[in-house]
């Protein structure tokens, strides 16, 4: 909900869309900075951590129509995948540190995929909150943009059809990792409703 009014699914994943640009954008700033060593290690990992934080907090809300519909629980499961967020992190500033990771353009794409992480966050409460809106199926909705293939692709659960929800590797978990830009729809198989 925003200004009291209700948004589709479309129109929070637009804001999602834009609000990940953002923060890509902050965080390619910080990492060019960790590059021309104007920040320092630690100092640019805990940066990058409060990136991280406020946009998985953000997913989650906006998956749940805003901050007063965030519950202790959801939060906790934020908590949870920041937790582990932070331990990729830990290690991908330890690889930088012993030079396994070089300082070169790989460093700012590896450092995007992280802000992508939000989207994983965003489809995990979208599927919760609509499991528990009584919506027992999903199915998956390619993106527009180029999708990956094979096994553990987006093409392939998207050949599923309708399946019970929890069937579909998650959004983030697939091949293109947090690169997926396909679109979860859920149904209740007893009245047929489908929301995006």
């Amino acid at each position: 909900m925003q200004s009291g009014r209700f948004l589709s699914a479309k129109q929070v994943r637009s804001m999602i869309d834009r609000t990940l640009a953002d923060h890509q954008r902050s965080v390619a700033t910080l990492t060019e900075q960790l590059r021309s060593r104007q920040l320092s290690l630690q100092e640019w990992e805990r940066r990058v951590k409060v990136e991280l934080k406020d946009i998985h907090l953000y997913s989650a809300m906006s998956a749940l129509g805003g901050r007063s519909q965030l519950t202790q629980q959801d939060a906790l499961r934020v908590g949870r995948e920041l937790n582990r967020q932070y331990r990729f992190l830990r290690r991908f500033a330890d690889q930088i540190q012993s030079g396994k990771q070089g300082m070169d353009g790989t460093l700012v794409r590896r450092t995007a995929l992280y802000v992508q992480s939000g989207r994983g966050t965003l489809e995990a409460t979208r599927q919760r909150e609509m499991r528990s809106r009584g919506f027992d199926e999903e199915r998956n909705v390619l993106a527009a943009s180029e999708h990956c293939e094979g096994n553990g692709s987006c093409v392939e659960q998207t050949n599923k059809g309708w399946v019970p929800v929890g069937s579909l590797i998650p959004i983030g978990g697939r091949l293109c990792v947090t690169n997926c830009r396909c679109e979860i729809r859920y149904r209740n198989s007893a009245t047929g409703e489908v929301a995006g």
